[in-house]
């Protein structure tokens, strides 16, 4: 199983971890929805995804 930590880019503090342990990313409507293992969700407004590496588990997202 792949699970993926979600960084968010960010010109004035650099990568910042939003959340870890991430199963399943969805886009819809301008929102990324972010689940993790433990059935946790996060949902962020206006977010780009930049990069998904499955071999490093990291997924980086950015404010758009």
């Amino acid at each position: 199983m792949c699970l993926l930590k979600v960084y968010l880019e960010d010109e004035g503090l650099g990568r910042r971890l939003i959340a870890q342990e991430v199963t399943l990313i969805t886009k819809e409507d301008g929102k990324v929805q972010l689940r993790s293992l433990d059935g946790g969700e996060i949902t962020l407004n206006d977010i780009g995804v930049i990069v998904i590496d499955s071999i490093n588990s990291i997924c980086l997202i950015k404010k758009t």
